[in-house]
């Protein structure tokens, strides 16, 4: 058995280009750890399986801010920075461009549980210029007249320049905009006052919350574009998240502390602090327990009824993710100390 599997590690690269052959090497692999498990044979099954995941396409498109799948798996959406999106409905496909187009550099994005709602987070439109050929945004700052003279040379066409002049205090937007992909149709568009750093969607599709470097979160109802609340932290805020419910909203700040929040009507429930930055909030598939990931080197678990700390996992440098398991059970934190907890 070990010289079938001595034989497999070669025939897994030799048959790297006929997949069919690739199959069979991987069968026999397999029937060798069956009969008799070795470091060749496993080895052997190993190689063979990471070979069988084939590559299936490679799309060219501008500077990517963002890649989602459609809940059921079956779209792929590709959201560019200077705001096109491509919707691949099939493997191999060169996909389909939307005829949508936020406003302003695209920086991150989400779609809705149902995959019916896009919801794009921008900054700076007069801020950036966009190179037509590779997509790329160059950023601006200060003057814009300045600006576009430093920036000259980076420009390749005379079109682009000539877009550069054109810009106007009116797309010097910080916005994020919810989009219907069925119709492609925006259905509506909210501003800050500073670049919105991320959104967050309740599960009935009915509010959008924002995060914004003006130090507010903002809290929207969709159906209508109106601000139903400011939150306000101290310094920027970083990351906003519904409970399942959506009675409740987490917001994560620079100024150190998370917040939970009452929707619609903005109250503040509780204020959890931590001693550095606050990246990231998530709440427990039941709703009942809210994660939270610091600069300070610790995840805090909070309980949402009463704000009370429930425990404080520590790390040796920042922490910048966490999530819970589907069932609420386990929750993983992700550090700059090169750990997964």
């Amino acid at each position: 058995a070990c010289l079938v599997g001595s034989e497999m590690c070669i025939r897994d690269r030799l048959y790297s280009q006929r997949y069919d052959l690739l199959e069979l090497a991987v069968l026999l692999a397999t029937e060798a750890v069956q009969r008799h498990a070795c470091p060749e044979t496993d080895r052997a099954l190993r190689n063979g399986a990471m070979l069988l995941r084939r590559h299936i396409a490679t799309l060219t498109c501008a500077e990517i801010a963002d890649v989602l799948f459609s809940p059921d798996g079956h779209q792929l959406l590709l959201v560019a920075k200077n705001g096109a999106v491509t919707q691949v409905e099939k493997p191999g496909s060169d996909g389909v461009l939307l005829p949508i187009k936020p406003q302003a550099t695209v920086f991150a994005s989400i779609l809705s549980r149902d995959g019916r709602l896009l919801v794009t987070a921008s900054g700076g439109g007069g801020r950036g210029i966009e190179d037509p050929v590779s997509g790329h945004i160059f950023p601006l700052s200060g003057d814009h007249e300045q600006n576009v003279q430093d920036n000259i040379e980076q420009a390749r066409t005379q079109s682009l320049i000539a877009d550069i002049l054109a810009l106007d205090a009116e797309n010097e937007r910080d916005c994020a905009e919810v989009w219907e992909l069925a119709t492609q149709r925006r259905l509506v568009s909210v501003a800050h006052a500073d670049w919105v750093t991320a959104t967050a969607l309740s599960s009935d599709n009915r509010w959008l919350a924002t995060a914004s470097e003006d130090a507010t979160a903002g809290l929207w109802e969709i159906a209508s574009g109106q601000q139903l609340a400011i939150l306000q932290h101290q310094k920027s805020v970083y990351a906003v998240a519904f409970s399942p419910d959506g009675h409740l909203l987490a917001t994560a700040s620079e100024d150190g502390t998370a917040r939970l929040w009452e929707t619609p009507t903005g109250r503040l429930r509780a204020s959890l602090q931590h001693q550095k930055n606050v990246y990231m909030v998530t709440f427990s598939p039941d709703g009942g327990s809210l994660a939270t990931a610091s600069d300070d080197g610790t995840a805090g678990l909070w309980e949402t009824e009463t704000g009370r700390q429930i425990a404080s996992l520590p790390h040796r440098n920042s922490v910048n993710m966490v999530a819970f398991s589907p069932d609420g059970e386990t929750l993983a934190t992700a550090s700059g100390d090169a750990t997964a907890g």
